[in-house]
């Protein structure tokens, strides 16, 4: 099953000063969204880009890539070895964003 991709945010209405908006992130939140993204590996990265932004499921993106589907989980969510999360996109991510302050979407 393919899940929808997010719409494409350079088909949308740009504001007076040429930029897109950016609904619901501060441009302290995006900051760090960015932050987050550029600490990630290459192969994690783009794992990350496909699930989220091209709405592909583990198992597509592992056949695309030719890799397995628990490779794809793996660079997505880590894996526990000694009683410690290795690696992972999505925990790095959300590491990141949680230093946000509060009152940020």
């Amino acid at each position: 099953m393919t899940r929808r991709p997010f719409s494409d945010p350079g088909s949308g209405p740009t504001t007076d000063e040429g930029e897109l908006p950016r609904p619901g992130l501060t441009p302290d939140a995006l900051a760090a969204l960015h932050r987050a993204l550029a600490s990630l590996t290459p192969k994690q990265r783009l794992a990350v880009e496909l699930h989220f932004f091209e709405g592909l499921s583990q198992g597509e993106i592992a056949r695309r890539l030719g890799l397995t589907q628990q490779v794809i989980q793996k660079r997505l969510h880590g894996v526990i070895r000694r009683g410690r999360r290795i690696g992972g996109a999505l925990p790095r991510l959300r590491a990141a964003l949680a230093r946000l302050p509060a009152d940020t979407p």
